[in-house]
């Protein structure tokens, strides 16, 4: 019977150790949130921003500790409230620096239920162009954003996972005079001390971490045509540019062929466009070539620059690339991946959606023989040994 005891007792012993062992994926589910409310004050001009996150969580079972994200963050205070009882002290430990995972602890454990999760914190803006990070251009600062992959980390402490898709709501205090611009539209616009206001925007359909989106600074927006209010949808979708001072009035061509693309896409899911307003970003300095944050999307300058009187080949690629990113607010936004091995799915369905639309609204690009191309190409890389599957285990961050 000793031996049989002494079995057991190296059995849970084990088993409490590897439940301990820091994830280098996917998060324990013992405690995931529920919603966001974000409050950033932001200046273009300094190193560093502030905020608030309030995260409320569903205690699944009780724990006196849980996971979170937050890359390159100072945390000023953590606490942790259950319905209107006295706040519980929590301390954060930081257990991977490359990842940005903290480790939460409590004295006692926290029961199973609703909890609220408070973090203020301070942060550096990013220089390497993701989380929030600093373009200059023009003599002047400018703030936006890239979060995907794992760039919602650095912005602000977060569950940084695809698969924790909630609402957000969000605030952003500026210096007076300054843009402030999120995901969803502008409700109220209010007033601060030494010249600052504070922006609110309305709360997010639910989405996960890394399709947030913001840009702070002296940007230049373009007000274009709302898209006009169609079969499948009884409302216009507000339509504008965002782009760096001098260089908005470039955008025309691309802001003038939107609505066509939305419509198209409209008729193609038979489902209206599903978020409140439609910002498109011409980024002055930007990782990717486009990015689909659900209602403001960014692209590299060049893209949003081309016009009737560019090339032939940069107006196929600026176009197609546009129909790319429309298409994800439906395919990637509106219905998301719950971890990253399925990303091929998300990327794959926006070009081919994007190649059908482009054929169908611009047949002189000849969009399906590029499509027919691309296809040969990725059949004479699949028949290389050195090839990947298509569906890759992602077992890490690193």
């Amino acid at each position: 019977m000793s031996r049989i005891l002494l079995c057991c007792a190296l059995v849970l012993a084990a088993t409490a150790t590897a439940a301990d062992t820091p994830p280098r994926g996917k998060l324990p589910r013992d405690v995931v949130p529920t919603a966001y409310a974000v409050d950033l004050r932001m200046d273009a001009r300094s190193d560093r921003y502030s905020g608030e996150v309030r995260a409320e969580l569903d205690v699944r079972n009780a724990t006196d500790h849980f996971y979170l994200h937050a890359r390159g963050s100072t945390l000023q205070s953590l606490q942790l409230r259950h319905a209107q009882d006295a706040a519980v002290a929590a301390k954060a430990e930081v257990v991977d620096a490359d990842g940005g995972l903290l480790r939460i602890s409590t004295a006692q454990p926290l029961a199973a239920g609703q909890w609220q999760l408070q973090v203020r914190f301070d942060a550096p803006y990013d220089r390497r162009l993701q989380g929030a990070y600093k373009v200059r251009t023009g003599g002047r600062d400018y703030v936006m954003t890239q979060m995907e992959p794992l760039g919602a980390r650095n912005a602000f402490p977060n569950f940084d996972e695809p698969a924790f898709k909630v609402p957000w709501t969000f605030t952003l205090a500026v210096p007076k005079g300054d843009r402030a611009i999120f995901n969803t539209a502008e409700t109220a616009v209010e007033d601060l001390a030494d010249d600052w206001q504070l922006h609110r925007y309305a709360t997010t359909r639910p989405l996960p971490s890394y399709l947030i989106a913001f840009a702070v600074g002296p940007w230049e927006v373009v007000e274009a045509a709302p898209i006009a209010a169609s079969a499948r949808r009884d409302h216009p979708i507000p339509l504008r540019g965002i782009a760096a001072q001098g260089q908005g009035e470039r955008m025309r061509f691309m802001l003038g062929e939107t609505a066509k693309i939305v419509t198209a896409l409209e008729d193609y899911f038979d489902y209206p466009y599903p978020y409140d307003k439609l910002d498109l970003l011409a980024a002055p300095d930007f990782a990717y070539g486009a990015m689909e944050n659900p209602g403001l999307i960014t692209y590299r300058e060049a893209l949003m620059f081309a016009d009737r009187k560019s090339a032939t080949s940069q107006r196929r690629g600026a176009l197609g690339t546009h129909a790319h990113e429309l298409g994800h607010q439906w395919f990637g936004d509106l219905v998301t991946m719950p971890w990253w091995d399925d990303i091929w799915l998300n990327e794959a369905f926006a070009t081919w959606v994007s190649a059908k639309i482009i054929q169908g609204l611009y047949p002189e690009f000849e969009a399906d023989m590029g499509r027919l191309g691309g296809g040969l190409g990725a059949m004479g890389a699949d028949s290389l040994a050195s090839a990947r599957r298509i569906h890759n285990p992602v077992e890490d961050w690193t």
